[in-house]
């Protein structure tokens, strides 16, 4: 520490901002230095004075008890301070631990003093702590000697604990200031409960917000509208007024709610509306109202957000068609009963309904799933019960029947299909029946008659045959093991007949046998038994594997009464494959060139032997061979 660095006298108001200047101007670190406080002056600005004055009694009152006098914006708190500044000791009389905690607006402070507090020395032990708790709340910005009542109650209590036990047997909190916090002004506001958004003095509304478009029920909270409230001026525990801003309002008289569709419930905070039924919420042109149908330009990220409503009820969502722009725009989610899309479908968008129609085209990374979809143009993926396509351009299709104009490109997955004209680069996996009308030059169809053509088929069917090979082999385990073991009842029948004839004699004679013979005698009849036991089971697996067989016949019968039917000639190079469950194989059929192979199918080889296989044939041209 330097030399110059001597003890003095001085006064301040800021004790902080002083020893900061003490220490650039003594080149002395601020933890080298410390004070002593050896007096402080508190003084009050009042309404209508022009200077600070002491504390009267009558005002020492007022600050500790009266919140209305210190919220007043017409009187000032400050305090100075005579200290004395020195260097810190190197013995400290005591040494405090302790942890302090301030609310947002500087008001409150409480300290705790940690039982790991030490204390050399206990001669005016409750002076000395006062003054370093209060130098620690001048450090922090805090009045000291004002205010303070119940500190002091503390700090004595907690003096006569250490002159008990020369220390704190626990940790003791200390209220260090305890002032008036203000109470904010609010803003108004409006809450759409419906999507759990709230509007507030920091954005702009705006009634085409996303996600705007919500399901809602009868009897539902929609919006809900909060008053502004002025608040109340505070005092923080640094003596200083505590302002408040004037609220503002924003948002009142911003909707006008339908009275047919909305109910208005007026409160002391603001309004609630409720929905007077079930539907969808929309505002539009400042109104809000629930409806069952909607039409909108687009749904898209900027304007509507995802469309989520119960599929149950009946909804309807139209688009327009807006020119420049898809109707359901770049990863948009729409999910509603019913939907009639007056335009395209962009990337990545996923609609989720009961009917869809579609007037446009779908991206190719677009997803339908539907019941019943009507299409213009598809490109995307689509699943549905039925399905009605104009163009079907390289989509992916899984529907029970569809009817499509003109397929090019793309897979279709379906029990019955119906092409009005059928060009190139189709692949087809049907079950019932492909009925092609026309076909055109481009050829490079593959159409393949499955059981298996639906994913539900393919489990079921996957789960049968799987069971039937189990079977065979358990059956085939079971023969082995029968057949070794009848073996070996062959070979020993002859001495064990002999065996027996012994054991006869000699027990009719009262004979005891001997052990050995008994032994064998009594292992073969082990044998009998497990033969027994053997041919039950064999008989037990050989039934359910003839249930097992029949229920995989039934399902592969679908593909013998299955057709391929073409009203026209076949063009280019187009493959026709039937496939069997049992034996498990394909069979390819390749029509040539203007071939007018109209109804194509499969059937058994041999009606008497099934093992023989099958064979397509081209009903009308070989039905005798």
């Amino acid at each position: 520490m330097t030399n110059d660095f001597k003890p003095f006298i001085s006064k301040t108001s800021n004790i902080p901002e002083f020893i900061k200047k003490v220490s650039k101007k003594f080149k002395v670190q601020p933890s080298r230095i410390d004070f002593d406080i050896l007096n402080v002056s508190t003084g009050v600005k009042l309404p209508n004075g022009d200077k600070y004055v002491p504390l009267s009694p009558k005002v020492i009152e007022k600050i500790n008890n009266d919140e209305a006098f210190l919220r007043s914006s017409k009187i000032d708190i400050k305090q100075s301070y005579e200290v004395n500044i020195r260097p810190k000791l190197a013995q400290q009389p005591i040494k405090l631990s302790l942890e302090v905690g301030v609310d947002k607006y500087h008001t409150k402070a409480t300290g705790v003093l940690k039982k790991e507090s030490t204390f050399e020395h206990t001669t005016d032990i409750e002076d000395i702590l006062i003054d370093e708790i209060n130098k620690r709340k001048i450090k922090l910005g805090m009045l000291v000697n004002v205010k303070d009542d119940d500190l002091r109650a503390t700090i004595k209590e907690c003096a006569q604990e250490i002159k008990n036990h020369g220390n704190i047997l626990d940790d003791i909190k200390l209220p260090l200031a305890n002032w008036v916090a203000p109470t904010p002004t609010n803003n108004d506001k409006m809450i759409f409960h419906y999507n759990k958004k709230t509007i507030s003095e920091d954005e702009k509304i705006d009634y085409a917000d996303r996600g705007f478009v919500q399901e809602v029920n009868e009897g539902d909270l929609v919006v809900e509208y909060k008053k502004s409230s002025l608040g109340v001026a505070g005092r923080g525990f640094n003596g200083k007024h505590i302002p408040i801003t004037r609220p503002r309002d924003i948002f009142k008289d911003s909707l006008k709610p339908d009275k047919e569709t909305i109910r208005i419930e007026k409160t002391d905070s603001g309004f609630l509306y409720y929905a007077k039924k079930e539907g969808f919420v929309s505002v539009k042109n400042k109104i809000l109202k629930i409806g069952e149908d909607m039409a909108v330009t687009s749904i898209n990220f900027k304007e509507t957000g995802n469309i989520v409503t119960d599929l149950d009820k009946n909804i309807t969502i139209t688009t327009n068609g807006g020119e420049g722009e898809d109707d359901i725009g770049t990863n948009m989610k729409v999910e509603t009963s019913n939907i009639n899309i007056g335009g395209n479908i962009g990337s990545k968008a996923e609609v989720k309904a009961i009917n869809v129609v579609v007037h446009g085209s779908t991206h190719g990374t677009s997803k339908i799933t539907c019941t019943d979809a009507n299409v213009n143009n598809l490109r995307g993926f689509l699943q549905c019960q039925t399905a009605d396509i104009n163009q079907f351009e390289g989509g992916d299709l899984y529907c029970k029947k569809a009817v499509i104009k003109k397929a090019k490109g793309g897979k279709i997955h379906c029990e019955e299909l119906e092409i009005d004209e059928l060009d190139s680069n189709v692949t087809i996996f049907a079950k019932n029946r492909v009925y092609i009308k026309n076909m055109d030059s481009g050829g490079e169809n593959t159409i393949v008659m499955d059981a298996g053509a639906t994913k539900q088929d393919r489990i079921k069917i996957r789960l049968v045959v799987n069971e039937v090979n189990e079977l065979k082999a358990r059956k085939k385990v079971y023969l082995g093991k029968y057949q070794a073991l009848n073996n070996v009842i062959k070979r020993n029948k002859p001495g064990v007949d002999e065996i027996k004839k012994r054991l006869d004699k000699e027990k009719a004679k009262g004979i005891s046998s001997e052990k050995i013979f008994v032994d064998k005698y009594k292992a073969y009849q082990d044998d009998l038994k497990k033969a027994k036991k053997l041919r039950e089971e064999i008989q037990k697996v050989d039934e359910k594997h003839k249930i097992k067989v029949a229920q995989v016949n039934e399902l592969q019968s679908v593909v013998l009464a299955s057709s391929v039917i073409n009203e026209d000639t076949w063009k280019g190079y187009n493959k026709i494959m039937f496939k069997t469950m049992m034996p498990p194989k394909e069979y390819v059929y390749l029509p040539e060139e203007e071939d007018y192979a109209r109804e194509i199918r499969i059937r058994q080889k041999s009606l008497e032997d099934v093992e023989e296989g099958f064979e397509i044939y081209v009903v009308g041209q070989d039905e005798e061979s």
